[in-house]
């Protein structure tokens, strides 16, 4: 079975075409592809689905976690593949909808289930790193995975640990692991990506970012620091916006925030998601097998045939 999947840079116009096809057909059931909607309280800022769109068709992975918890790709792609088969076993029909491209990637093309590996390698690595410098690393992954160490960057530090994390405690290249430890994906899939002009995508994403001020974005994050136990360095503070908007009302309080300091904040978010945009563009081009509307539209009408 072919299962579809719309994707696009932020602010494209994912979520209402999916809510123009489950109008079209009843059977829809979405499942969310966005790294931060999993997370309850943080609804402005991701643009997560009001409680009226949710009522057109049922949603899946929204509002699953609290902010402390980390959502992996590997998480994802074990939850969306039981949802696919929960959702097809009643009748209904999967739609996968979000623009997180690792999420994407992992559920089309499979997912890397090394064993558990003993946290003092990678601690070990480190220290390395502290003592002899990365180049030192590097060199060593080079010997061990050349295959691999020439793909990547001698600055990428994470890529580098983890190659040779891997090697010391399976005693395999990364390259040899993955393929003894890959899982292959359960579906088919049709990724189909909203491809906009850039000019009018950035435009969207500007006046976006206005009007989640407009909506109560300031308000929703002060009600989440001030929840107990909830600070800046959980993992769904890593959305864009919520640590700019969080540091300010924690140096200067939310008296100080006026309108020139809200235009500030806006220009600063606004220009984080035209980069964040710009980097998901790239990804998608990268995707061979991508489908690209330049519409709503002409997607809608491909979707719904």
């Amino acid at each position: 079975m072919m299962i579809d999947i719309i994707t696009g840079p932020t602010a494209s116009g994912k979520s209402s075409v999916a809510y123009e096809l489950a109008r079209k057909d009843s059977r829809i059931e979405v499942i969310s592809a966005d790294a931060f909607q999993v997370y309850k309280y943080f609804n402005i800022g991701t643009a997560k689905p009001s409680v009226d769109e949710q009522n057109i068709c049922k949603h899946h992975l929204i509002d699953i976690l609290e902010p402390s918890v980390s959502y992996t790709a590997g998480r994802f792609f074990i939850e969306a593949e039981r949802l696919i088969d929960d959702i097809i076993s009643r009748g209904k029909k999967p739609l996968i909808v979000g623009g997180t491209g690792l999420y994407i990637q992992t559920l089309t093309d499979g997912l890397f289930l090394v064993p558990e590996i003993d946290q003092t390698i990678r601690e070990n690595l480190k220290k390395e790193i502290d003592i002899n410098g990365l180049e030192a690393l590097y060199e060593r992954l080079l010997l061990v995975d050349n295959d691999y160490a020439v793909r990547i960057s001698g600055n990428d530090s994470v890529r580098i640990i983890r190659a040779l994390e891997i090697y010391e405690a399976l005693k395999i290249p990364l390259t040899e692991a993955h393929k003894t430890y890959h899982q292959e994906p359960k579906y088919k899939y049709r990724l189909n990506v909203i491809h906009r002009d850039r000019e009018e995508l950035y435009s969207n994403i500007n006046k976006r970012v206005e009007i989640m001020f407009c909506n109560g974005w300031l308000d929703e994050v002060v009600s989440i620091i001030d929840k107990v136990g909830y600070d800046t360095h959980m993992p769904a503070f890593r959305a864009i916006g919520y640590r700019d908007i969080a540091g300010h009302l924690l140096n200067y309080g939310k008296d100080s925030f006026d309108s020139r300091i809200q235009d500030e904040l806006i220009e600063i978010i606004s220009r984080d998601t035209r980069r964040f945009a710009k980097r998901q563009l790239t990804w998608f081009r990268g995707k061979k097998e991508a489908q690209f509307s330049t519409s709503k539209e002409e997607l809608i009408d491909i979707l719904s045939k």
